[in-house]
């Protein structure tokens, strides 16, 4: 029996396959795939419109006398279809080679959104389904950060252009002036980040082709049917990501998506969502604070929060609102502070103004925990300060009338759960959530962004006077 030949996958901008090393039963197979009854040629010819120059097919292949080109975003399906006709084959990568440039993303991710981080890098190739407010722009703004290469986004729509910017700015700490802009009238290209207008790519491809290794493309959806095959074929990329919010296409060619792009790598859970962002049922005071720090990356954060339990006006300005649901009878109240150096300079700040309180630490043993949650829940204790890590399976109170959360959290594990039964012990009552946004340091702003979702603010939150 001869031996089969190994069928050699060239990786560019495209897939390229040697004709002669084609099986028959694979290029009938392949063919089956990328060409296919046009959409719009059924509706019309269902109809008895006018066909005009509809084409009857749609043809996502081209061939010449030595090779045929298929969209590389194929590649997945192409292997399987080689595994299962038991067809050998070898990739070659001819993709091009990019730099490493430095990107640091400047948030936290959700459970959820982790997930799905965790999935998109495993492919080169790919698309990202969630529907609106998933959080895809942040996911792929953390994929972006962990490939560091540069990157190309487009969106189909100036308004969501617009959006890129901003999330740009917030989560990778970029400046406007350095992110480039391809457009109709604008043309410039980022060292790190170019956003980009699919009408102004269009026209720029042949330019910009081989200068980015990571290209996002958002809104796949929506995006016209022809810039996948005109315009997206042509990218040397080394990675492609597609965000969309469904997994169709209301001209049928969702296949144009998966072709060019890449197959669906994740779809995120809407459930997961909703159940993140219903975490917390209370009456959320935001508070503003002053405080300022040069924050820059990441190596900063031990020093910013070592600075931020110290800083005096922002530990006055929580010791003012204590005092007052204090002196209203707003009990029992509980503070929860980043650690012992936070607690400490806040209680002797309590102190002098009067404030009668019960501290609590991580030190104590499970039945001092378990006597103190007792009195707290039938309200012997009016104020109790806390560290954060003391919240756990032999510490977690329900009858909180007033909490204080003066530290920059997530909301996630124990606390998490502490947060969901914070109505339990008085489901009558709705508990008051005192919330401490530093807006003067993105980092903390971020931070506070992602727990809003948590309380369940659509919209930018009224922030209280400070008085």
């Amino acid at each position: 029996m001869p031996r089969q030949n190994t069928l050699t996958i060239s990786l560019g901008s495209k897939i390229r396959l040697q004709s002669k090393s084609i099986p028959p039963v694979l290029k009938k197979r392949i063919y089956e795939k990328l060409v296919f009854v046009n959409p719009d040629f059924q509706r019309r010819h269902r109809n008895g419109e006018m066909l005009g120059n509809v084409n009857s097919h749609i043809k996502c292949l081209r061939e010449n006398h030595q090779h045929i080109f298929i969209p590389r975003g194929f590649l997945y399906q192409l292997t399987v279809l080689c595994r299962r006709l038991g067809v050998r084959y070898r990739i070659l990568d001819s993709r091009p080679k990019f730099e490493t440039i430095r990107m640091e993303f400047h948030g936290q991710l959700k459970d959820y959104q982790k997930i799905a981080l965790e999935e998109i890098l495993r492919k080169d190739f790919g698309i990202l389904v969630g529907g609106p407010k998933t959080g895809k722009k942040v996911i792929a703004l953390k994929y972006v950060s962990s490939r560091s290469v540069p990157t190309l986004i487009i969106a189909p729509h100036a308004n969501v252009v617009k959006d890129w910017e901003r999330k740009v700015r917030i989560f990778l700490q970029i400046d406007s002036k350095d992110m480039g802009i391809i457009e109709d009238r604008k043309y410039s290209i980022g060292n790190k980040i170019t956003l980009a207008h699919t009408s102004g790519v269009t026209k720029k491809i042949k330019a910009i082709r081989n200068k980015f290794g990571l290209v996002v493309i958002d809104d796949c959806n929506y995006c016209p049917a022809r810039f996948f095959s005109n315009v997206v074929s042509q990218f040397n990329s080394l990675y492609t990501l597609g965000l969309a919010g469904s997994t169709t296409r209301k001209d049928g060619l969702s296949r144009l998506m998966y072709y060019y792009v890449g197959d669906i790598i994740h779809t995120i859970d809407r459930e997961r969502v909703l159940e993140d962002r219903s975490l917390v049922k209370a009456d959320i005071k935001v508070r503003e604070t002053p405080f300022h720090f040069p924050y820059s990356s990441q190596r900063d954060f031990p020093a910013l929060m070592e600075s931020l339990m110290q800083d005096q006006e922002r530990l006055k300005l929580i010791a003012s609102d204590v005092k007052r649901e204090f002196d209203n009878g707003s009990t029992p109240i509980l503070v929860l502070s980043g650690g012992s150096l936070q607690s400490q300079n806040l209680s002797e700040i309590l102190l002098t103004i009067g404030i009668k309180f019960r501290t609590v630490d991580v030190k104590a043993s499970h039945e001092e925990l378990k006597s103190v949650e007792a009195e707290f829940n039938k309200g012997h204790i009016p104020l109790l300060l806390a560290p954060l890590n003391v919240i756990s399976k032999s510490f977690m109170p329900t009858s909180v009338s007033v909490l204080f959360l003066i530290t920059p959290v997530y909301f996630k594990g124990e606390l998490a759960e502490f947060l969901k039964s914070l109505n339990s012990g008085n489901p009558r009552s709705r508990v008051k959530i005192y919330d401490y946004v530093d807006t003067q340091v993105g980092i903390l702003k971020n931070y506070f962004r992602i727990r809003s979702y948590s309380y369940g603010m659509k919209a930018q939150p009224v922030f209280l006077e400070n008085s």
